[in-house]
């Protein structure tokens, strides 16, 4: 095995013409790569895990709540590999009830990328309910701060005790994995 090796630094030592055709085959490899990287469309993928919670809880009947929305995601990104984690945030206060959980709707979400950069989505959602869970589906747009006018999409499922709704306190909170695009 030794002799190979030191055939092939006799041979580029002394005829180092042999070094062209293939560094120049490799340059051209890295030129390939990088063209089709700035081609290739990136996104921002995140998942983890998020909770709603309602102050008073929500009730039959409409009353005003405020809602907070908490979620501490994991994230991955080809094009921007700092971004390891973020966290998303939303805290309103509107007249809500129980009922108002199977309506679609509009809302502004805050993140905050583990890179000290921020920024706010406004999210379009739909909703389903089968089996105790709520699924939320929704897309949206970054309407501030990074990632500025790119498309979003969101799917949120949601777990609680619905029958909650039938007492005093009222159902209080709603948790369940979510996954954040942000597409590039």
């Amino acid at each position: 095995m030794m002799n190979i090796y030191k055939i092939v630094v006799t041979n580029i030592c002394t005829r180092p013409q042999l070094l062209v055709l293939p560094l120049s085959l490799f340059l051209l490899s890295l030129l390939s790569v990088h063209s089709k990287a700035q081609i290739l469309p990136t996104q921002v993928t995140c998942t983890g895990l998020q909770t709603h919670t309602y102050t008073p809880g929500l009730v039959n009947e409409p009353q005003e709540v405020e809602i907070n929305l908490q979620a501490n995601l994991i994230c991955v990104s080809l094009s921007n590999p700092t971004i390891i984690s973020a966290t998303r945030s939303l805290q309103v206060s509107l007249s809500r009830s129980c009922n108002d959980l199977l309506n679609g709707g509009s809302v502004v979400i805050d993140t905050a990328w583990s890179t000290g950069e921020a920024s706010q989505e406004t999210l379009n959602y739909t909703v389903t309910y089968s089996g105790g869970q709520l699924t939320l589906v929704g897309q949206g747009t970054i309407t501030q701060g990074k990632f500025l006018g790119l498309v979003t999409t969101d799917t949120m499922n949601l777990l609680g005790d619905i029958s909650a709704c039938n007492t005093p306190e009222g159902l209080t909170s709603l948790n369940g994995p979510v996954t954040f695009n942000v597409l590039l």
